[in-house]
């Protein structure tokens, strides 16, 4: 038996599914437990911390000086992290001031893939619920 390496975009598609697979689970095992708040809480926090490190240490000076183009700094950032599990034509951006910005996912192929998933795996989940948190 010989093997042959897989493709990168196989690869690709195998890590975005066993990552969904992932987030329904911890998902599952958070609403059993009666921790998705907290769970939350925690998440969003800790991304709040990741994202001037994402961006360089030159950040917080940057985000004292000029707050508004920080901030679409980060808004940019945001848009490529999210082209992880979207394509960037299925986000819709839209700015509503300097400071202030509605972002979405039209026909979200990770809600759908993880109602697959959820269903394969017997997870008692609602992914819309899941994928909610993403909007606070």
């Amino acid at each position: 038996m010989s093997l042959k390496e897989l493709p990168l975009e196989d690869r690709y598609k195998m890590l975005l599914d066993q990552s969904i697979l992932s987030d329904a689970i911890n998902y599952a095992s958070h609403k059993e437990l009666g921790a998705v708040n907290k769970y939350f809480e925690s998440y969003l926090k800790a991304q709040k911390r990741m994202l001037p490190s994402y961006m360089g240490t030159v950040f917080r000076v940057f985000k004292t000086i000029t707050p508004g183009r920080a901030f679409k700094q980060v808004i940019n950032q945001v848009l490529s992290i999210m082209q992880m599990h979207h394509e960037l034509s299925q986000i819709d951006v839209s700015w509503i001031s300097n400071r202030e910005v509605s972002m979405g996912v039209k026909n979200c192929q990770k809600l759908r893939k993880t109602r697959e998933w959820a269903k394969k795996a017997g997870l008692d989940i609602n992914p819309v619920a899941m994928y909610a948190f993403e909007d606070r």
